[in-house]
Formats: C-alpha cells, structure tokens, sequence
C-alpha cells in the first residue's frame, strides 16, 4: 500500500490502525538496516545471524488495469520492478543479500492473493468487483479485512469455508512464480511457504516437482517427513510490529523446545523491519539483536541456519545437524505437545 491514507473511506470493516491493515513496501535503507542487525550476531561457529526470505514474485499493474478498464489482469515481475506509483530499484539488494549469507530467498508464490478469483470476480462483477476497484482506485491490490475471499492464493473461501484451488489452478500458478523465481535467483528454491499456510497434498507435490525440499507451516507440529519433503512448523513467534513481545517468555518456550531436542524456527514477518506506515524497524531489530545475544547465552553450541541450509543438511543426513531423539527429549516432546 503505497499510502496508509488509502484506507480512509473503505468503510467500518478496515480499521486504519490495525498493523495487518499497514502493510508497504520495504526500502534499501530497511534491507541494510537488517542486514547489519544480523551480521553483528555470530553463532558458535562464527557465521552471521540470517533470515529465510519468503517471496512474492510479482505484483498486479493495478494502474495499467485501470487504464485499459478491461478484464485483462497484468503483473509486474520483481525481476521488472514494481508497480506505480512504487520507484524502488530492490532485486539487486535481495540479490546482494542473498550472497552475503544472511538472506534465504524462498518461495511464497507467484501472488500472495488468488489471481483466478481476482480475474473472476473482475468479470463477473458484483460486491467483490466493486470492493476489488476500490482499492485498486487507491493502489491496493486486495486487503485481508475487505477482501478476505480471495486472501490466499491456493485456496477459495464460500459460506466461511476453505476449500483448496483445483489442481489446474494451482498448477498455473506455481509454474509463473517458479518460473520468476528462476529468473531472479537464478535457481530453484529448496523451501516454500503458500501464502496463508493454506496449501494441501497437491500443493506440496507440485513444489516438489520444482525441486523443493521443504515446506514451511505454523505451529505445534514436530519436523516431519512425508514422501520425501521436510514439513517445518514455526515454533516461536518474533512478531513486535503486530503484538506484544515479551523476550523472556520466548526464551523460556525456547528451553522447553530445546529440551525436547527441538529446533527452534522463528516466525516473523516483513511488517516488523519496514520503515513505511509502521514504522517498527528500529524498535524490531534492537529486540531482534536482543533475542538472539541471549538465544546465544542460553545455548552456547548455538547454530544458525535458514531454510535452504536447514533442509539439506537433513536430506544429506547430515550427523553433526540430525540425530535421533534420546528418551527424555520423546518424553518432552509429548508434554510439549500436549499444551
């Protein structure tokens, strides 16, 4: 959202406050901040703190939409820019990152939101149509609390149900993004995370098929292997744009979780290191560098990884990173998940 005032006028469902609602694109200067934020954190073997990156590989040309007045949906991949009225020149810093180490560029998808719905809702007009222009009129592609049908891209809500996309339409999707990803990465991702975490079995073969080894989800689960894929959840959240956060409540689930033999996956999101609306970055990295100097004084053996390290050590069965589970830590791993 290139401008927080957008929101006025969009009626009582969009609170202009909530942070969900506040979401802009991040600068060069947001990238350099956190990258000198993780260089300045070394784990035991003097590798630099670093951050799995799950990206979107492109953005609807909201305006050249507007101006043709079509059904024509374009986009415009992050290898090509962004949208106006966005100026921001940002692949080769991702790109820069990325070979520094402290920066994991995973996949998230082709669009965050459903193409298919959005394009069907633009044809056959009615209620979500005319939600869908409203935003447009402001820059906006959708927005999760004015347009939640459409939120996830892999799965369609009706009658406050979710049900996964057919396979065709999965299937286009993952190959524009894949095929996007390529281009700017110049390989394949080995981690996915579908947006939302909605995604099914056909989801996860399709990203399989383009040589991903892991997928990303949120909460409670053990890491677990199915059919060849790594399936990771998140077990502790750094979220200080969005929610309270409390460092010592995270170090304590932490030693829970490292007593269980457990790695730790931190979840967090862009919001928290973007300067724009928010305006979090500063408080966010001071609290991130906090979180991780102490992670380093709780656990001195400390290694950090991001995904693409993480799943191919497992796959690799990499000894000095896997081991099975002693007696104890299977006794706490059901306590863990018994909460």
């Amino acid at each position: 959202m290139p401008q927080a005032e957008g929101l006025q006028g969009l009626g009582g469902s969009v609170d202009p406050k909530t942070p969900w609602n506040l979401y802009g694109l991040e600068s060069a200067v947001d990238l350099h901040a956190i990258e000198s934020a993780l260089l300045n954190v070394r784990d035991s073997a003097g590798r630099p703190a670093c951050i799995t990156a799950n990206f979107i590989l492109a953005n609807p040309d909201l305006r050249r939409m507007r101006r043709e007045g079509g059904d024509a949906f374009h986009v415009i991949p992050i290898t090509q820019g962004f949208p106006e009225p966005w100026d921001d020149v940002l692949l080769p810093e991702y790109r820069r990152l990325a070979q520094s180490g402290v920066f994991d560029p995973c996949f998230h998808g082709f669009t965050h939101f459903s193409d298919h719905l959005y394009r069907q809702a633009m044809r056959q007009g009615g209620d979500l149509a005319n939600r869908l222009r409203a935003l447009a009129e402001r820059d906006i592609p959708y927005l999760a609390s004015y347009t939640p049908e459409l939120n996830f891209a892999l799965c369609q809500r009706q009658g406050g149900f979710e049900q996964p996309m057919e396979e065709a339409v999965q299937a286009a999707w993952f190959a524009q993004g894949m095929a996007l990803f390529q281009e700017a990465f110049g390989r394949a991702p080995l981690s996915a995370c579908f947006p939302g975490y909605r995604g099914d079995a056909v989801s996860v073969a399709l990203a399989a098929s383009y040589g991903v080894k892991g997928v990303q989800w949120f909460g409670g689960a053990l890491p677990e292997e199915r059919d060849g894929m790594l399936h990771l959840a998140r077990n502790l959240e750094f979220e200080p744009a969005l929610k309270a956060t409390d460092l010592d409540a995270i170090l304590a689930q932490a030693r829970d979780l490292v007593s269980a033999g457990l790695p730790l996956i931190i979840s967090t999101h862009s919001i928290n290191f973007i300067s724009r609306h928010v305006n979090q970055r500063d408080r966010s990295l001071a609290l991130l560098t906090e979180l991780l100097s102490r992670l380093k004084q709780a656990f001195p053996d400390i290694l950090f990884s991001h995904d693409s390290e993480f799943v191919t050590r497992y796959h690799q069965r990499d000894a000095e990173w896997w081991r099975a589970p002693t007696w104890g830590e299977r006794r706490a791993r059901l306590v863990w998940l018994a909460r």
